[in-house]
């Protein structure tokens, strides 16, 4: 890789271990000319995403945000904010591909990721498995096993209660249900 800026700086900062403590190097300083803020909405809301994964680094529309310190873990989190500001769905190929807020902001997708939403899934080839076994041996607990669990009397049922509705409701697949269609 070719670094985009090159600084001097007086003493290399180390961790405990006497490695380069990178959060403890100076940021990149570049001169406000270079810096190009975000003209329009769009590239605003991109800029905005990447700042809150980045931080404040002085980085505008043009530059690198992987150079700027966009790293996998990062970019899942960007990719999580663009999604949740814009209503698009990135794929990290894109924006590894675009590498800047500008040509991120010029990926254009013809429908919302709310309009992805199917009414019907097939089931995959492991949830065929495990529904032909359930109907070879209906009397089997191999794929649901019967639990029954009695709380302590410490524990506020309607806190639990509550709790249990939340996660059924942030993960829709667990409201979902298997129906037969004409071709099985």
């Amino acid at each position: 890789m070719i670094p985009r800026a090159i600084m001097q700086i007086d003493k290399i900062p180390l961790n405990q271990n006497s490695k380069v403590n990178k959060k403890a190097l100076p940021p990149i300083a570049l001169s406000k000319e270079e810096v190009i803020l975000p003209h329009n909405e769009r590239e605003k809301k991109i800029f905005e995403a990447a700042k809150a994964v980045l931080g404040d680094t002085g980085f505008g529309i043009k530059e690198d945000l992987f150079s700027f310190g966009l790293s996998s873990i990062g970019l899942m989190k960007f990719l999580t904010l663009l999604e949740d500001d814009l209503q698009e769905d990135f794929s990290t190929k894109e924006i590894k591909k675009a590498k800047t807020i500008e040509e991120i902001a010029r990926i254009s997708h013809a429908f919302s990721k709310l309009d992805t939403i199917q009414k019907d899934y097939p089931l995959t080839k492991t949830q065929e498995g495990i529904y032909v076994e359930s109907l070879a041996h209906p009397s089997s607990t191999i794929y649901n096993v019967p639990l029954l669990e009695k709380p302590d009397k410490k524990i506020s049922l309607e806190k639990l209660k509550t709790s249990i509705i939340k996660a059924i409701n942030n993960h829709p697949y667990l409201k979902s249900k298997l129906v037969l269609g004409l071709s099985g």
